[in-house]
């Protein structure tokens, strides 16, 4: 009987030789290899700001506290002053539109003879009455226009005498608090600034009920 030819050995058959794990390892992009690094610098300084800048947010901080408390605290000062100001001015601009509305008030004109009580007197009479009249008419036309003229210039030096009187309570009140004012060289008042300046709220300056409190305490 044959005996059956041996096989030929199988290569793959048998325990596989083991791969180093250098084999399979493959280095990561350069897109990771920043991500990876910036990751190193963060966790070694740390993700939030150093103490060097918390320190001076700190010292900003109180700075803007200080300065808050300050100007509550010259607002509170001059608002008697502010007040006296703000009232003089409005009387002043009563006074001017008063000026503004006013008319002259002149002198009755002579009244002309009665024809009914004319024609009682002779024609010479009549005549004689007629001749006052117009004499008395002419010189009540040259009064009244001397008056009118006297009244217009004193219409005229009451308004440059509010006009000084204006400059000079503008000029008070923006050396007293220039932020009255809507711009440097603008003489209307900002309405929202006089409130604010008016009743010296500590909220108006960014501050609360506690900073109130701190403030009258001192």
């Amino acid at each position: 009987m044959a005996q059956p030819e041996p096989r030929p050995a199988n290569r793959e058959s048998g325990p596989r030789p083991r791969r180093s794990w250098l084999a399979t390892f493959k280095p990561p992009s350069p897109a990771c290899s920043l991500a990876l690094s910036l990751g190193l610098c963060l966790a070694i300084v740390g993700c939030g700001p150093s103490g060097e800048q918390k320190r001076q947010t700190a010292l900003e901080q109180q700075r803007q506290q200080q300065l808050a408390r300050q100007g509550l605290e010259n607002c509170r000062r001059d608002q008697a002053r502010l007040k006296a100001l703000l009232l003089a001015i409005e009387r002043q601009q009563d006074q001017l539109r008063q000026l503004q509305t006013a008319q002259y008030q002149g002198t009755s004109q002579p009244q002309p003879p009665d024809p009914a009580l004319a024609a009682r007197f002779s024609r010479e009479d009549q005549e004689l009455d007629e001749l006052r009249y117009r004499e008395r008419l002419q010189a009540w036309q040259m009064a009244e226009q001397r008056a009118y003229g006297h009244w217009l210039e004193a219409q005229a030096s009451q308004r440059e005498q509010l006009r000084r009187e204006s400059q000079s309570l503008s000029s008070q009140l923006r050396r007293l608090n220039p932020a009255l004012f809507k711009s440097s060289s603008d003489v209307q008042i900002d309405p929202n600034a006089v409130k604010r300046a008016s009743r010296c709220e500590p909220a108006d300056f960014g501050l609360s009920a506690k900073d109130k409190g701190d403030q009258m305490g001192q």
